[in-house]
């Protein structure tokens, strides 16, 4: 069984290949709730592959093992970019006018 509904956030849409700042592609909101979207597409397919493999359905378990690993990782990678973002907010907050 494949491992479907799982795919990398794309970052590359940030900048332009001349290095100018592409202003539609920097829609944080959205990119941002994208990111939270597969999250929990992977959490979603994570737990799906858990029930299988607990009724025996599924005939291999590493497809399990590498879609809970994979949502786990998933789910790490976004709250450190939510970590940065608090961060990045609070060093703006303390920037004297």
């Amino acid at each position: 069984m494949n491992i479907q509904g799982i795919k990398p956030i794309d970052v590359s849409i940030i900048k332009k290949s001349d290095g100018a700042q592409n202003t539609e592609a920097l829609n944080f909101k959205q990119f941002m709730s994208d990111a939270i979207d597969q999250v929990s597409n992977a959490e979603k397919v994570s737990s799906q592959m858990d029930l299988m493999m607990a009724t025996g359905d599924i005939e291999n378990i590493h497809d399990a093992m590498i879609a809970a690993q994979k949502a786990e990782i998933t789910l790490n990678f976004a709250i450190q970019i939510n970590n940065k973002v608090i961060d990045a907010y609070k060093e703006l907050m303390r920037i004297q006018l």
